[in-house]
Parts: structure tokens; C-alpha cells; sequence
């Protein structure tokens, strides 16, 4: 006899502030299998690598725990709707994108509450 209370609608593409949909791998396991509760885990999925690397180095210059997942954009990945998926330890969604941000320092910053 119980009644639903859930409002909306659910949806794979990532949004920023919400938990990220799991979705397979290449390699097996799904990607939240590979989050981390200690790292931000960026997703990179045919990514540019100068793009990662850029978010990869902010990430050391600030000393911010972090890991990146490359896998490619397909085998149902490009459900994502991006290339790039930032997520906290605690596991919400804090950036996403195609390229890599203007200020990968400052999106950071952001990110960690540091600005």
C-alpha cells in the first residue's frame, strides 16, 4: 500500500549536484565502481588528453586527492552527454564538459571551496 514520493524524472545525463547514473565500462565494472571516497574522479571518455592533463595538474598544484578514468566514448557511454565528468569523494556530480574548463585552477578551487 505504499505510494511512490519520487519527483521527476530520471535521466543518465550527468547534472551537476546530483549522484552520476552508473554506466559499463570497457574494461568491465561500471563507473561507480571506480569512484573514489578519497579522490575527485574525473571520467575522461575520448577525451583530449591535453585537456585531462590540465584538470590533472591544477588537481597536483593545489594538492586536491585525484584520480582520472579514461575509457572511450561508446559502448553506451555517450549516454553521458560529455566527454569530461567531475566528481567529488562524495560522489555528486561537480563539473562536466567536452573541453577542458577555461581555468582548470579556479574550477578546482571552486570545486574544494577554496575560492
Amino acid at each position: 500500500g505504499g505510494v511512490c514520493t519520487a519527483h521527476g524524472d530520471h535521466v543518465i545525463k550527468p547534472q551537476t549536484g546530483h549522484h552520476l547514473t552508473p554506466l559499463p565500462l570497457s574494461k568491465g565494472g561500471n563507473t561507480f565502481d571506480e569512484l573514489s571516497m578519497m579522490d575527485f574522479t574525473l571520467f575522461a571518455f575520448d577525451a583530449d588528453e591535453n585537456a585531462v592533463a590540465s584538470i590533472e595538474q591544477a588537481a597536483k598544484s593545489l594538492g586536491v586527492p585525484f584520480r582520472a578514468v579514461r575509457d572511450t566514448f561508446s559502448g553506451g557511454r555517450e549516454a553521458y552527454e560529455a566527454r569530461m565528468i567531475l566528481v567529488r569523494p562524495d560522489q555528486y556530480v561537480v563539473w562536466l564538459g567536452d573541453q577542458a574548463p577555461d581555468d582548470p585552477v579556479a574550477l578546482l578551487k571552486k570545486v574544494t571551496g577554496r575560492d
